[in-house]
């Protein structure tokens, strides 16, 4: 099978065979998609950012009201542990300045809102960030499943719904579990947290 990429790539563009995968790869998942999975990937999709940053400012929110300052300083961890993977894929985002990959190319179709520069991915900077917060706070597999099973599908959804390139959805999952898990390991030393 002939697969669908230009003879001339775009300009500024990521090296041509990172661009050629990536066009591959994202016309499988986008092009040849089941289109009946749209709607729940739209609804994984919107509902990422909010839950990264809802459930460890929920946490937070609870251990303050417990007036347990070890107990809150957890709560503050896990929502440093989301908060600076998004900061770092943000400056990330506008270095590369990226653009999308429905915004280059026809044979892709947007169905989700995408607004910022492609690469790396934000929402699966949060899903894994959070994914790997949660997991080092609670390390049970009852955690640590449901949280990595959603970050997945996160990462998929942005590719089904042809808002993002698998090199973005890499980039993003990388920053959010590399940086998460520093971002844990300093502060957990840092704020002395002994975790219950």
């Amino acid at each position: 099978m002939q697969l669908p990429v230009p003879d001339t790539l775009r300009p500024g563009s990521f090296p041509a065979y990172i661009e050629k995968i990536d066009i591959a790869i994202l016309f499988q998942l986008n092009s040849n998609r089941n289109t009946s999975l749209d709607g729940i990937m739209e609804f994984i999709t919107n509902l990422a950012p909010t839950l990264a940053f809802v459930i460890p400012s929920s946490i937070l929110i609870y251990f303050l009201i417990q007036r347990k300052k070890r107990r809150w300083l957890e709560g503050l961890l896990l929502l440093l542990t989301v908060s600076i993977p998004a900061l770092i894929t943000t400056i990330i985002k506008w270095y590369f300045d990226r653009p999308r990959p429905f915004s280059v190319y026809d044979i892709f179709e947007k169905l989700s809102v995408a607004g910022s520069p492609s690469f790396p991915s934000g929402h699966t900077t949060d899903a894994m960030a959070m994914a790997i917060a949660l997991s080092l706070w609670k390390p049970k597999w009852y955690v640590i499943l449901p949280s990595f099973i959603w970050a997945l599908l996160t990462a998929w959804s942005r590719m089904h719904l042809g808002v993002h390139y698998p090199s973005d959805v890499l980039g993003g999952a990388s920053v959010g579990l590399i940086f998460g898990a520093l971002v844990w390991w300093v502060g957990k030393r840092s704020f002395n947290v002994t975790l219950s």
